[in-house]
């Protein structure tokens, strides 16, 4: 399974067209989301649950996606907080080389939406300030690192191989046993969508 998901993603194909191009990077940070969902496909709880808790905040645009080509920002997906008066408004820019990236090395990705994902909960749950950022970036790891030993797992029992950044090979290492291994105060369970929290005064569209 692992194996036919890969080959999958490899098959994108990068289009000189702006909005064909945004479309297809849109649609696999999409199916990156349906596999990471899939508790068959990518056995992991944590990250399936995870996983759905992000699709709900990402459908009521509580985060906003977004496709860009700018030069001067980031050559890979990152979660951007504008502020806007008393307002906050997240963004997860998804780059212009993103669509080449998943072609090269979708296994590198996954990972990195796990960490993404975890960030944009913080930010949902009101756990994302100037403030924390080390506490934020530490817990996104720890989910990356989660993520990553269920996908080298996979990959054992069928055999496939994996091409790893040398940074991810060594958050391994720094996390052999992913969310076990992250500081238990850092930890927190998914709350209940919509039913935890009311919006904050000054973020009237938060929740």
């Amino acid at each position: 399974m692992l194996k036919d998901t890969l080959q999958h993603f490899q098959k994108a194909e990068t289009s000189p067209d702006f909005e064909k191009n945004s479309m297809t990077a849109i649609d696999l940070f999409l199916g990156f989301l349906d596999y990471l969902e899939d508790s068959q496909q990518f056995p992991n709880p944590e990250i399936n649950a995870l996983a759905v808790f992000f699709r709900q905040i990402l459908k009521d645009e509580h985060i906003t996606l977004v496709f860009y080509e700018k030069e001067e920002l980031f050559p890979y997906l990152a979660l951007f907080l504008n502020i806007d008066g008393p307002e906050q408004t997240p963004r997860l820019y998804v780059p212009r080389n993103f669509v080449a990236e998943v072609a090269e090395n979708p296994e590198r990705q996954i990972g990195l939406i796990a960490s993404l994902m975890s960030q944009c909960r913080d930010f949902f749950c009101v756990k994302f300030n100037d403030k924390n950022n080390g506490e934020v970036k530490k817990r996104g790891l720890a989910y990356e690192a989660e993520a990553l030993n269920t996908l080298v797992d996979l990959a054992e029992q069928e055999q496939v191989p994996l091409n790893l950044s040398h940074f991810q090979t060594a958050l391994l290492a720094k996390f052999p046993n992913g969310l076990a291994d992250l500081d238990e105060w850092l930890w927190y369970p998914n709350p209940q969508y919509k039913k935890t929290f009311s919006p904050p005064k000054d973020q009237p569209n938060r929740n």
